[in-house]
């Protein structure tokens, strides 16, 4: 008996194989670019989301502010004794708004001109001479650190503004 030895690798097999190879390699191919399109995506997405929080930070910041000083000019707090008590919801607020721009600043956008030391409550003069019973004893011009304090708020507002348009266009979708 003399069996004709049929070789492993036909041309068939090759074909097939070959097809099977392309085919899986495309799939592949076809897997990690939608994976990689995927997950750029949800990054900006992400990135987007927290420059939209940010910039409801800033006008919360913002809002914070104007209520502080508004507060102060109306003496709205004013205890019998002179000094002033800011209002604890405003103040936490103004607290929590800062803490948030400043996680988000250190988290996500570290790059951005942002310094949270630049916003702290002692920027706004008149709030200190409010506290400590300075505007009371009129040691201080009330009109002038309201002044000064109300410029204060204005240049942070236009510099928080547009450090997150800034934000925006350098990380469009």
């Amino acid at each position: 008996m003399n069996l004709k030895q049929v070789p492993f690798w036909t041309s068939e097999t090759i074909v097939t194989s070959v097809s099977i190879g392309v085919s899986v390699t495309l799939a592949i191919a076809i897997l990690l670019a939608n994976q990689w399109y995927s997950n750029r995506r949800e990054r900006k997405k992400l990135t987007c989301e927290k420059i939209e929080a940010f910039y409801e930070a800033t006008i919360s910041y913002e809002n914070a502010c104007d209520q502080l000083l508004t507060d102060i000019q109306l003496m709205k707090y004013k205890r019998e004794s002179g000094y002033y008590e800011n209002d604890p919801f405003v103040y936490a607020q103004f607290e929590n708004a800062l803490t948030k721009m400043t996680m988000l600043h250190e988290l996500y956008f570290p790059s951005a001109d942002f310094d949270p030391k630049a916003y702290g409550i002692e920027k706004m003069s008149i709030i200190w001479a409010a506290n400590s019973g300075e505007i009371a004893r009129k040691t201080v011009n009330a009109e002038e650190e309201f002044s000064k304090s109300r410029q204060y708020v204005e240049s942070s507002s236009k510099h928080l503004r547009s450090l997150c348009l800034k934000l925006m266009r350098e990380h469009m979708v």
